[in-house]
């Protein structure tokens, strides 16, 4: 059974309207931070940026502790300056299993990475870039 869609047509592969090579789609001169950049979707992001010409593609893994969510960014701004693009990627997903099956510790990272990181990363970057001299 296919996966359902939304779309008319599922791609499995980079195609050429998203080649990241195309003039129209360059990134040079910008900065780019991708979260959970490592592996899969995220690796494949990181690998178009710097593709597309990105002056900088920085790779922020651990989201989970706000004080080094907060620390890497700055570490990042330090380096290469100030973000242009960001990608929040990161993701956990543990096995699927009834709640009867499940297991407490996965479930909880899943928590963690998933919602916890999210506003980690949401709230460093807009205090640091949209907002600045907001003090709350």
């Amino acid at each position: 059974m296919a996966f359902p869609s939304i779309t008319k047509t599922w791609h499995n592969a980079p195609y050429a309207a998203i080649d990241p090579t195309r003039p129209e789609l360059s990134v040079a001169r910008k900065n780019v931070l991708v979260t959970g950049g490592v592996i899969g979707i995220g690796a494949s992001t990181v690998y178009a940026f710097a593709k597309a010409g990105a002056s900088s593609v920085a790779i922020l893994g651990h989201i989970i502790n706000k004080v080094d969510v907060d620390r890497t960014f700055e570490d990042i701004v330090a380096q290469i300056g100030l973000i242009d693009i960001g990608v929040h990627n990161t993701a956990y997903m543990s096995a699927l299993r009834s709640m009867k099956d499940a297991d407490a510790d996965e479930w909880w990272k899943a928590y963690e990475v998933n919602v916890l990181g999210s506003f980690n990363v949401i709230s460093v970057f807009l205090k640091k870039f949209f907002f600045p001299s907001y003090s709350h």
